[in-house]
């Protein structure tokens, strides 16, 4: 029998939003309770003065899972915003070089031949590998593993020559490219997974065919608009924004969640909750360790996190000429590497990533300044033993030394308006564990049917969204969260979720160049 439920939604993220925006839709009553003043989690924007920047993720990658949710809300994303292409995409610095990464293949090929005689081949044999790959791990990507037929269905057994168990990202690139230089240009992106390529698992490699192959875009005024966009679109339906109201606890009866107390004293009832917290912050605060069975405290401490991130926003009363984004690499990268996610040691040598929108985007600060936003990876709390009340502003004056040695800026005397955000700020403002900003690390152990569920294994009634659970971290796969657990919520009612295709890709968007 096909009904609409009453569904709780905890945490205005990316995940719960776009997880409210799904069901409200399709008529369920969606209720959001987000604990901060400003809607979007580690997605929300940042304001001081008169700059503002995202406060976490600044690439859009692979936007047609974007897309397609909003048309499966019968919407049109280009309706709610202005997203743009970008060309070249990033520029990548190293020790003695630099390198332009275009989305056109031409220009792109042009610039690999420069710098790496011999590249160009190297990158279209990797492309044709990965478009296989992808094709063939897709699927697995866009499906729950909460029951037996899951694991044996016929979509996983022809992905599994794919996946390269055991094997990781760098290893497979270097099947690909005849240095760890030209492998490094596009095995960065195990960062967005707060990974080291050396350790994160191969069939993530298929996150630069993913940039190569569907183009890296900017969302006029910060990502932080999607959530402005998805808490809209969600409004239009019928949803209930709660901002300034934390949850205090997930009740439950009989292993079942029935609804939640807020820290208000308030008790609220609902059919179905969306669980968009973080993961492992929901399992030690929001839950009674009687009531988990598998994710209980002692389970949770075992497990392993991403790196954090060392975050400066710098609002500068000056103009840069500067790349849209910018990723630099320590000049020993193998060693900071090491030092981050082995020894839990702050690097003197480290990498870093700079956005500097101004070029492209002038909304973010007054004319003829910048907002710049600057992500250093370091340890996480877990393995790190840094002593962030003592350290964080002897670290702050070194990232601005080395970003004005390697960039050849001045920086230090245009500030005018400054925040900074440690792995203990990351914990204790923004409830993320260990300070780990990537959420659970995406190792062989804690991936695909080894990740906690969408469906909830240890409360019946809860559905999990968000970068620790199935499939992970990074918006596209949050959004395939949400679209994962909206699908579960639907046919537990008795109702038909319908599927979407993602082989083709819209190309109307113009790309940019500057």
């Amino acid at each position: 029998m096909s009904t609409q439920s009453s569904i709780g939604v905890i945490g205005a993220g990316p995940g719960g939003l776009m997880a409210a925006l799904l069901l409200a839709s399709r008529g369920h009553s969606v209720t959001i309770y987000e604990k901060s003043k400003r809607i979007g989690g580690r997605c929300a924007e940042l304001v001081r003065g008169d700059y503002s920047w995202d406060l976490g993720p600044t690439f859009l990658i692979y936007k047609e899972i974007l897309e397609n949710c909003f048309k499966q809300a019968s919407l049109k994303v280009e309706d709610y915003l202005d997203i743009r292409s970008l060309d070249p995409m990033y520029k990548l610095f190293f020790a003695d070089s630099d390198l332009d990464v275009y989305f056109n293949k031409k220009a792109l090929s042009h610039e690999l031949e420069k710098k790496f005689p011999g590249a160009a081949a190297e990158f279209k044999n990797f492309m044709i590998k990965e478009k296989k790959r992808f094709k063939a791990l897709k699927p697995c990507l866009e499906r729950d593993f909460s029951s037996l037929s899951d694991y044996f269905s016929l979509n996983l057994i022809k992905a599994l020559p794919h996946l390269g168990l055991g094997s990781t990202v760098m290893k497979r690139l270097r099947s690909s490219f005849s240095s760890d230089e030209r492998a490094l240009s596009f095995g960065f992106q195990a960062k967005y997974l707060g990974m080291s390529a050396w350790d994160c698992p191969s069939m993530f490699s298929i996150l630069p065919y993913l940039e190569h192959e569907y183009g890296v875009h900017h969302v006029m005024g910060g990502l932080n608009k999607i959530m402005e966009a998805l808490a809209k679109a969600s409004k239009k339906f019928g949803a209930k924004i709660h901002l300034n109201t934390a949850v205090k606890e997930v009740l439950t009866e009989k292993g079942a969640a029935t609804g939640v107390l807020l820290e208000n004293g308030k008790v609220e009832k609902f059919d179905d909750l969306v669980l968009n917290a973080d993961f492992a912050y929901s399992m030690t605060h929001l839950f009674k360790q009687q009531d988990l069975r598998k994710y209980k405290e002692k389970k949770l401490e075992k497990m392993d996190y991403s790196c954090s991130t060392f975050m400066l926003y710098l609002g500068l009363k000056r103009s840069y000429q500067l790349p849209f984004h910018s990723v630099v690499f320590a000049k020993d990268y193998a060693r900071n590497v090491e030092e981050v996610f082995k020894k839990g040691l702050l690097s003197k040598d480290f990498s870093f990533y700079i956005r500097t929108p101004n070029q492209l985007d002038s909304s973010s600060a007054p004319s003829g300044h910048t907002a710049m936003y600057v992500l250093v990876p370091v340890p996480n709390l877990k393995i790190g033993s840094v002593d962030w009340k003592k350290q964080k502003m002897n670290y702050r004056d070194l990232v601005i030394k080395t970003i004005q040695k390697r960039m050849k800026i001045e920086v230090s005397d245009a500030i005018e308006v400054e925040e900074v955000v440690t792995p203990e700020d990351w914990q204790t403002k923004h409830n993320v564990h260990h300070g780990a900003t990537f959420n659970l690390s995406h190792n062989w152990r804690q991936l695909a049917m080894f990740r906690p569920k969408n469906s909830f294994c240890d409360v019946k009634n809860v559905f999990l969204v968000g970068g620790g659970t199935h499939p992970g971290s990074g918006l596209p796969t949050i959004f395939e969260s949400s679209r994962i657990a909206a699908r579960l919520i639907e046919e537990k009612h008795g109702r038909f979720f319908e599927s979407y295709e993602t082989e083709k890709f819209s190309q109307n968007y113009k790309p940019v160049s500057f």
